[in-house]
């Protein structure tokens, strides 16, 4: 019987979202993953197109693997 576990990840930049996930995966065995979700989600609404902030964004990430 398998059993499956889930690790969320969040953050405010893509890199260490990637970096976070990496380190997870890097740890694996083969075979063990299954799926990653990922989701950038605004976190504010803007219509200023010239809008050069710090990112509005924040991405998500689901891994899927057995135990």
């Amino acid at each position: 019987m398998a059993y499956y576990a889930v690790e969320t990840f969040e953050a405010h930049d893509i890199t260490e979202l990637s970096d976070m996930i990496d380190e997870l995966i890097s740890a694996m065995k083969q075979g063990q993953l299954i799926d990653i979700k990922y989701q950038a989600v605004p976190t504010t609404v803007s219509t200023n197109t010239a809008h050069k902030g710090p990112s509005d964004t924040k991405y998500t990430a689901m891994v899927i693997f057995t135990k």
